[in-house]
């Protein structure tokens, strides 16, 4: 499924509950502030680079997809790229409980923010294992402002070589709330939490597990392991166990 090369206005369009099978990039979209879009139900399987590739939307709705990829696909593509610019209120993001994994480098990557007034949701996604890219993959890959990410599993299964692997990647961000969620790292490199800058006084980090297999469990500048000190648990895992995580 591909929308025009070229961006152009699309309102209104719900994709819900199709299966949807290979192409290079098995659903492409891009649009020009393109609101009240839906994706929902869909099972997306063995995309070579992308599972979803879409850009210039404000406030997708991405809810309760299934996504696969080849079992070879090229290592740094993500199951969901979601580049969706500048986001005002109403619109706002959903990207909420979905199953990803097999997937190249990125489960999600996701750049895209909200003006104040309206924040993101990043709820109960399970993504991992079956990553192919051995220098740094990520689980999620967050950068911008006014999100909330609860109750999700992530679990990164493949060594990293770089220190930016892992199960979640924070760029440059503000005001995000971090809750109830399950970031493990049963490979044996990388990180539980990667922070590319903070934390600062808009994050919220509560009562969240992290679950490390020989890997860091921290990284960042400053160090991450930091954030799961108050009120929340850090557990290290037997050789290679990845139990309820996998495929």
């Amino acid at each position: 499924i591909t929308y025009p090369w070229t961006a152009i206005s699309t309102n209104n369009v719900h994709i819900d509950s199709n299966q949807i099978n290979y192409g290079y990039i098995t659903v492409f979209g891009s649009i020009s502030n393109g609101q009240n879009n839906y994706f929902r139900g869909n099972t997306i399987t063995n995309g070579y680079y992308y599972g979803l590739y879409l850009t210039g939307y404000s406030g997708i709705k991405f809810n309760g997809n299934t996504v696969y990829m080849r079992s070879n696909p090229y290592y740094t593509g993500a199951g969901l790229y979601l580049n969706g610019g500048y986001t005002l209120p109403p619109n706002y993001f959903e990207i909420n409980n979905n199953i990803i994994h097999d997937v190249p480098r990125y489960g999600m990557y996701i750049n895209a923010t909200h003006q104040s007034g309206a924040t993101g949701q990043i709820y109960g996604n399970m993504i991992g294992g079956g990553y192919n890219d051995s220098v740094s993959p990520e689980g999620i890959y967050l950068q911008g402002n006014f999100w909330n990410i609860y109750h999700n599993s992530i679990n990164l299964d493949e060594y990293c070589s770089s220190n930016a692997g892992a199960a979640l990647y924070l760029g440059t961000t503000q005001t995000i709330d971090i809750r109830n969620n399950v970031f493990a790292n049963t490979a044996v490199a990388g990180n539980v939490l990667w922070l590319n800058s903070g934390p600062n006084p808009g994050w919220t980090f509560a009562s969240n597990v992290a679950i490390t297999n020989g890997g860091n469990g921290s990284a960042g500048t400053p160090s991450s392991i930091q954030m799961f000190d108050t009120g929340q648990i850090s557990i290290t895992c037997g050789t290679n166990n990845s139990s309820g995580f996998s495929r």
